[in-house]
């Protein structure tokens, strides 16, 4: 028996997407790139201290 997904979500597409966002982001503004990370890993351990 196969278990079909519904949706078509490819995480390796999705890793390749943000690279490839984020390369632009830094290549254009290393001010706001570097912003986007911090917010990132922040939201990151807000999430991860609330499940705890």
């Amino acid at each position: 028996m196969k278990n079909k997904p519904e949706k078509k979500f490819k995480a390796v597409d999705f890793m390749r997407q943000i690279r490839e966002e984020m390369s632009k982001l830094y290549n254009t503004d290393k001010q706001r790139y570097f912003e986007e990370i911090r917010k990132a890993m922040a939201d990151f351990k807000a999430t991860r201290q609330q499940r705890v």
